[in-house]
């Protein structure tokens, strides 16, 4: 898989790669009802990077220990967009392992997370369309980035956008310890 993915970026096709599952492959930590990562040490405090290599490594085994334990989807109840499910999950199989996770309306998550909506921190106020596809949020995010202030700018390196970044399922989370903002 590694050999793929390089061969594709030195040809200039670019890859993606979900550093999330990557790191879950890698017994870093396991899926949070929310879908993303929750490691034992610093639950939901953490940024990935991943390192594609053809060297022949040893992997480590995933964690058989679920780290997002019953906190009654505190997740779901703090999103704004209502995009995690309280009780409709998917399960599929990740390297042999079943992993269960909220059902999650990916579009409403990223209205928020991205900027179009000013109780998360958002620089425009745009009203969510009830059928919303990718390409409302495409357009709307345009919209964020040409409105924004230049300052906003720097903020784009971390969250990938020019607007705002929820992220209250994270800071909500008894698995984010020490680590979560005050």
């Amino acid at each position: 898989m590694a050999e793929a993915a390089i061969s594709s970026l030195k040809s200039g096709k670019g890859a993606s790669i979900s550093h999330r599952h990557a790191a879950v492959v890698a017994g870093l930590g396991t899926f949070g009802w929310n879908n993303l990562l929750l490691t034992p040490e610093f639950g939901t405090g953490q940024r990935l990077v991943t390192i594609l290599t053809t060297a022949d490594l040893q992997p480590d085994r995933m964690l058989k220990e679920d780290v997002c334990t019953d906190c009654n989807h505190i997740c779901a109840k703090v999103c704004p967009a209502n995009a995690i499910s309280r009780e409709e999950s998917i399960t599929y199989e990740l390297a042999g392992q079943k992993v269960t996770v909220a059902k999650l309306v990916k579009q409403k998550c990223s209205w928020f997370h991205d900027g179009m909506a000013t109780e998360t921190f958002g620089t425009v106020e745009m009203k969510m369309p009830e059928d919303l596809s990718w390409d409302d949020v495409r357009k709307a995010r345009q919209q964020v980035d040409a409105r924004s202030p230049p300052q906003q700018f720097s903020r784009r390196i971390v969250t990938q956008t020019t607007g705002g970044h929820c992220g209250l399922c994270l800071v909500n989370c008894p698995k984010g310890g020490q680590y979560r903002p005050r």
